[in-house]
């Protein structure tokens, strides 16, 4: 039915599950009447620029159809946008807690800043300010140090997937300390670094982190997580 092929629906995400192997999410949307069952395939997952979990209230784009093995009348997601203006803060919020309570965020997990690092790893945009400001602090304080740029996009819908890349790459080398960087933004552009999957990221990697992103009034959770 044309009709069905691009709707909008708002309500509340319950039932939250992010397959771990396909990466595909499987939510049911609800309101205080009604509920129906909702998938987002990989593909389109890239492009969120928001961590939606159980309770965020959103408004989805997609197509109606029929899941036939279980005859279920479902949404196949195309978008995902949190709804209204606290939304986004909501769901920030929600995940912190989640995080949080495994205890992601405690001060047992840091490890210790080398004092005198003999090589560090900047994982920032080639072509950003972050990196020559790095180099420039660099050349004046440690030059004895190895300074390795790691690029990565730090901003879009391939920021997560690189860091990541680049992070557990970095892992098996010699590198004594990993620098993520990215210069201020508003909080859209530096949203990526409270990406559920880049905050544990930070968080198991055997290697310091030290995050590096925006300016001093700004904090993501991979500031909480380094």
């Amino acid at each position: 039915d044309d009709l069905l092929r691009n709707i909008f629906v708002a309500g509340e995400i319950s039932n939250f599950t992010r397959h771990f192997k396909t990466g595909h999410l499987y939510f049911t949307l609800k309101d205080g009447n009604s509920a129906i069952k909702c998938v987002m395939f990989a593909p389109q997952t890239k492009r969120l620029k928001f961590n939606p979990c159980d309770g965020s209230a959103v408004l989805v784009n997609g197509r109606v159809s029929l899941f036939e093995r279980d005859s279920n009348c479902q949404i196949y997601v195309e978008n995902i946008t949190p709804n209204g203006a606290g939304a986004a803060k909501e769901a920030l919020k929600k995940l912190y807690e989640k995080l949080n309570s495994e205890q992601l965020f405690d001060q047992v997990r840091k490890l210790p800043l080398p004092k005198y690092p003999d090589k560090a790893a900047v994982i920032t945009s080639a072509s950003g300010a972050a990196y020559h400001d790095i180099v420039s602090v660099w050349k004046r304080r440690w030059p004895l140090c190895e300074l390795e740029l790691v690029p990565a996009a730090v901003q879009g819908e391939q920021a997560v997937t690189q860091i990541c890349s680049a992070i557990n790459k970095l892992q098996n080398t010699d590198t004594d300390v990993i620098l993520l960087a990215r210069g201020g933004g508003s909080d859209e552009d530096l949203w990526i670094f409270n990406d559920e999957q880049l905050v544990r990221a930070v968080a198991a990697c055997r290697i310091p982190v030290v995050s590096a992103v925006g300016h001093d009034i700004d904090y993501t959770l991979c500031d909480m997580a380094a």
